[in-house]
C-alpha cells in the first residue's frame, strides 16, 4: 500500500507520475493510501451486493413460476367446479317438483276472498 498501488502498475512508472507525487507532503500520501484501502473494501462490498442482488432476482424468477403454474391449476379447477355445479343445480331442477310460492304478509292482508271460501265458513 504505497505510492506503487496510487501510481497504478507496479513496472510501470514514469517521470510525470513521480514528479506529481513527489510534491505532496507524505502524510497527504499516506491518508491518500488509507483512503484508496477504504474505497477497495467499498468497491468488494458493492460487488458483494450485486452478486446478492442476481441471486436474489433469480429466486423471484423461480418463485414466480412457481406462482404462474398454481394460478394456472387453480383456474383449471375453479373451471371444472363451475361445470360440476352447473350440472349439480340442473339435476335439482329436473327432480324438484313445482313449489306454490307463498304469499307475502301484504299480499295475505290485502288479498279479495273468493266467494268459495266465504260459503265454506258458512
Amino acid at each position: 500500500m504505497g505510492l506503487d498501488d496510487i501510481l497504478g502498475f507496479n513496472d510501470i512508472l514514469n517521470n510525470t507520475n513521480v514528479s506529481i507525487w513527489e510534491v505532496f507532503p507524505p502524510e497527504l500520501v499516506s491518508q491518500i493510501g488509507s483512503l484508496i484501502t477504504i474505497l477497495k473494501i467499498t468497491g468488494i462490498v458493492v460487488i458483494g451486493y450485486i452478486i446478492f442482488l442476481l441471486i436474489r432476482w433469480i429466486f423471484s424468477i423461480r418463485r414466480h413460476r412457481k406462482i404462474n403454474k398454481i394460478y394456472k391449476k387453480v383456474y383449471e379447477i375453479d373451471r371444472k367446479l363451475d361445470v360440476l355445479v352447473s350440472r349439480r343445480k340442473l339435476e335439482k331442477k329436473e327432480k324438484k317438483p313445482e313449489v306454490k310460492e307463498k304469499e307475502g304478509l301484504i299480499k295475505r292482508l290485502f288479498k279479495r276472498k273468493s266467494l268459495k271460501s266465504k260459503k265454506k265458513k258458512k
